[in-house]
């Protein structure tokens, strides 16, 4: 038998919490991810180790069986880890900054965005953990679990150790491709209501901030592709389907070569804002991060 060591502390853990999402906390890993290990954990011993049901997990007669049997060692194996992980955090120069990222952050210019605004020390070490909820987030942060949680949409943290700041603030616009807005003769969205509109999801906080602005502007959307991921918003905008919503600084390269043009705006939508949540009063992660003059949203309360 070909023997995993991962997949035993993967179930440790599991068994430990009686949790996937904890287990998930824990080792940084996303929770798809542990529950396939634990298949693959159940099919090579041919024998069932959880059994799940509505309030939660609990370990079947040989998942007992195997953490009796791995409890002594896994923690032996986690002491040596640890002391190691001290022993190289002393000898190695860089400090390793742990950022958490929280919401809908689900595409690439978004996250190189807030991670190339945020770090102007080349000697440190970054490491990501992705799509945690808000609230795990914020709990890791005050146990310093990790130095940063990222986050793109409006929060209130009521949480007296922990302070908020925008990160960036990215210009938003509407823009269609030139055979869209040929084909329309010209667009005006203000006296139409024909348009396709290519938008984010219903349900997501960017949308709501959107759809809030074109009540107030009289704008009125006849039809609309849902899709929170701005590079599918941009493809379907390329293949002539309609006016996307997307960030200016993202399409600059086609409004300037005239493949999209900018639908033009009675007043400016909302920004996209990234926010950026860390211990109050942490100056080692101060002098890390570039922080705009007058960008704290430092928020307490009980």
């Amino acid at each position: 038998m070909n023997i995993n060591l991962e997949l035993y502390k993967i179930f440790y853990t599991v068994a430990k919490y009686k949790s996937f999402s904890e287990a998930s906390k824990k080792l940084y890993i996303s929770q798809p991810a542990i529950t396939q290990r634990i298949n693959n954990l159940e099919k090579q011993l041919n024998c069932k180790l959880f059994y799940r049901m509505a309030n939660g997990i609990k370990l079947t007669e040989y998942g007992e069986k195997l953490f009796d049997y791995i409890k002594s060692s896994m923690e032996i194996m986690s002491n040596v880890e640890n002391k190691f992980n001290e022993y190289v955090d002393n000898k190695n120069e860089k400090q390793i900054l742990k950022i958490q990222t929280a919401s809908a952050i689900d595409n690439i210019y978004i996250y190189n965005t807030m991670l190339k605004t945020l770090i102007h020390n080349s000697s440190l070490s970054i490491s990501v953990i992705e799509n945690s909820n808000i609230k795990n987030g914020l709990d890791a942060l005050s146990n310093k679990e990790i130095d940063l949680l990222m986050f793109d949409f409006p929060y209130n943290i009521r949480k007296r150790d922990i302070e908020v700041i925008v990160q960036d603030e990215l210009e938003q616009i509407l823009y269609t491709s030139k055979e869209y807005y040929e084909k329309n003769k010209t667009i005006n969205i203000y006296k139409e209501n024909k348009y396709n509109f290519i938008l984010p999801n219903k349900e997501s906080l960017e949308r709501e901030k959107i759809d809030k602005y074109f009540i107030k502007n009289n704008i009125y959307i006849n039809s609309s592709y849902e899709i929170n991921d701005l590079n599918i918003r941009e493809f379907l905008v390329d293949n002539n389907l309609g006016i996307g919503l997307g960030i200016k600084e993202k399409i600059k390269k086609g409004l300037n070569n005239g493949k999209f043009i900018e639908i033009p705006l009675k007043t400016k939508l909302p920004t996209y804002n990234i926010y950026i949540a860390k211990l109050r009063n942490n100056k080692s992660i101060e002098e890390l991060i570039t922080k705009k003059e007058g960008n704290s949203l430092s928020q307490s309360g009980g």
